[in-house]
């Protein structure tokens, strides 16, 4: 996914970059999107602006590794929802999580 800002900076607001395939540090990827235009991820997880989105690699060796971890996560609590509601929620599904 390439963000609005890169797509319309680097390819020109080209619609046929989308199913192209472009070179990522020396990797051939394809474009399978643009994020919409005033698209922000949440500052907690992207320290600064970012112009392309790619999937993980999943086959990476060091994944395997005991406290080895790449990604955080945010979310909203539903109204009402106690801090303590939601560490209970995240508990759960990190018990539910480790017998996989």
């Amino acid at each position: 996914m390439l963000s609005h800002a890169t797509w319309q900076r680097v390819f020109v607001s080209d619609r046929d970059i989308v199913g192209g395939t472009i070179r990522i540090g020396g990797e051939a990827v394809t474009v399978v999107g643009v994020l919409e235009q005033g698209f922000e991820p949440p500052q907690a997880l992207v320290a600064s602006s970012v112009d392309v989105w790619k999937p993980i690699d999943w086959s990476r060796e060091d994944f395997d590794e005991v406290g080895y971890h790449i990604l955080d996560v945010a979310g909203r609590m539903s109204p009402g929802a106690t801090e303590a509601d939601v560490q209970a929620e995240l508990d759960a599904l990190a018990a539910r999580m480790a017998v996989l």
